[in-house]
């Protein structure tokens, strides 16, 4: 057994003893009080997307996959309406709008050539393992999306490491997915090798 084997499992069993006693929440939707957290896809595409709200701001990822990877790939950040049910935030070239209507959330994703694409979201539970995760990486924000299907079948994870140049690669979740004190870990394949790193629930300061 090398040393990332002997890691995880003292994670899985530190996980577990904390979740038998009662003392902390290991799910990863474990955040900020007044987070509001909600997950889904952008239809016609094999693009997820996430969005939290807090603080009278937005934040809005979107994650692309394969072929979609390097169009799709983006963060929007902007404020709530003064009414605080929809925004209108903007990306590069890129413009999407949304509403907040109870537990739910639809919207458009607007490319640079005026393709409209519709995107719902759900509101994501504490107890779930449905987030958003972000961290600051090589100068650039790295997201990865998890999608929860209520334990009808495994958890779907989708995510990009980007760097201060433009490059932007998919992320690998470490499987089976554990959430530590860290956070969720993940790698990326650069030139130099794999690199692994952390990524926490994203909030907005």
């Amino acid at each position: 057994m090398n040393q990332r084997e002997r890691l995880w499992l003292a994670g899985v069993w530190v996980c577990c003893l904390l979740v038998a006693c009662g003392t902390e929440d290991t799910t990863p939707n474990n955040a900020g009080a007044d987070r509001e957290l909600y997950v889904g896809a952008v239809e016609g595409t094999n693009a997820l997307a996430a969005l939290v709200r807090q603080n009278g701001q937005v934040s809005f990822y979107v994650c692309g996959h394969g072929e979609s990877l390097q169009s799709y790939t983006r963060w929007f950040k902007g404020e709530m309406t003064e009414t605080d049910d929809g925004f209108d935030l903007s990306s590069d070239a890129w413009e999407s709008t949304g509403e907040v209507d109870g537990d739910t959330v639809t919207g458009s994703l607007v490319d640079p050539d005026g393709t409209s694409h519709v995107w719902t979201l759900h509101s994501a539970s504490k107890d779930s393992l449905a987030n958003l995760y972000s961290v600051l990486h090589s100068d650039c924000r790295t997201g990865v999306i998890v999608l929860d299907h209520g334990g009808q079948e495994d958890p779907t994870v989708q995510g990009a490491w980007c760097n201060g140049e433009g490059l932007i690669k998919q992320v690998t979740p470490m499987m089976p997915l554990v959430v530590l004190p860290e956070g969720l870990e993940v790698s990326v394949e650069l030139d130099t090798g794999p690199e692994f790193f952390f990524v926490q629930p994203h909030e907005i300061p």
